[in-house]
């Protein structure tokens, strides 16, 4: 009877493969590789352009996706926009939509339609050229209440693919050019779209205990632990604790400084990069994918029941865990 649930616990467990990009002949081919070096990548798509990334998004049931390849060289706004079918691997190229390339993001609504989200100037009246006091796209006028300030007013905007063609769904000012500007999250629907992920561990607030010991781990420069907090990821799969930082930023950002628990004790699972790159954790069962924001720091696949190594990129782009 155990034996039989531990297998059905097995089978359950999604497969540790990475998706990445590969150019290969002039194209750009979208693969799944195992992190086991025996294993052979399978093709989940090829798409008919260079490996110019722009935006992604991976339909939540892992049945589609988007992907948004720029043109290589001038004029860098440019761009197509491929919808993927990961069942069979089919790809179909969308028509351009009415907005500067590149985008803001895209994703799938509730409807399975996809979507796109970008910035425009909008026709403006009155007011001052960064603050106008009437914007308006398409058939909508909206007055803007935004005083003037460190950016400029535009329109965030939302185009929803009918059969007909793009449509647009929603619209809102906003404001762009300065760090925090809410860009195109000034739409409802953002965040949602855009920002969703899946279903990960919940990080919270370190405790008493836990930050000492994670503090005496990290073996970072007096006063580091000034301008931030630990937060701590666990799972029946393994616990991590990352360093977010408070003090560069408007919202909080995830740092260099990753630790993993062996054993009952904490311990750096990466070294932090000499440029100060943060960490981005995405997990998968016992297995954590940690993506550095610098592109001189390859991905790194760690198991963490022990903390070892098992996976480095050292060929694709914009890895991630494996949709199928």
């Amino acid at each position: 009877m155990h034996l039989a649930l531990l297998g059905i616990a097995f089978a359950a467990e999604p497969p540790a493969r990475i998706a990445h990009f590969v150019e290969h002949d002039g194209h750009c081919r979208w693969e799944a590789t195992p992190i086991d070096p025996a294993g052979a990548p399978t093709i989940l798509a090829d798409l008919p352009a260079p490996c110019v990334l722009g935006a992604t998004r991976v339909m939540a049931d892992g049945t589609r996706a988007l992907v948004e390849l720029r043109a290589p060289g001038p004029p860098w706004n440019v761009a197509a926009l491929y919808d993927v079918d990961l069942t069979r691997g089919a790809v179909t190229v969308l028509p351009p939509v009415p907005i500067a390339w590149p985008t803001e993001g895209v994703g799938f609504g509730a409807d399975g339609t996809a979507r796109v989200f970008g910035i425009v100037d909008g026709t403006r009246s009155g007011g001052t050229p960064s603050h106008p006091a009437f914007l308006s796209v398409g058939d909508r006028t909206f007055a803007n209440p935004i005083a003037e300030g460190d950016g400029d007013a535009q329109l965030a905007v939302e185009y929803a693919r009918r059969p007909a063609g793009w449509v647009l769904v929603d619209a809102a000012i906003t404001e762009t050019g300065y760090c925090g500007a809410p860009g195109a999250g000034a739409l409802a629907n953002y965040g949602a779209t855009v920002g969703a992920r899946g279903r990960e561990p919940e990080w919270a607030r370190g405790t008493p205990a836990e930050v000492s010991a994670l503090e005496d781990a990290a073996g970072a420069p007096p006063g580091r632990f000034n301008d931030g907090a630990w937060s701590v990821q666990r799972s029946a799969s393994g616990a991590l604790a990352q360093w977010i930082d408070d003090g560069e930023s408007e919202s909080p950002q995830p740092s260099g400084f990753l630790l993993v628990e062996v054993g009952g004790a904490w311990r750096p699972l990466i070294t932090p990069a000499p440029d100060g790159s943060a960490f981005r954790v995405l997990r998968r069962g016992r297995h954590a994918l940690v993506i550095a924001d610098s592109i001189t720091v390859p991905a790194r696949v760690f198991d963490l029941a022990d903390g070892h190594l098992e996976w480095t990129e050292t060929s694709g782009l914009r890895p991630t865990w494996s949709p199928r």
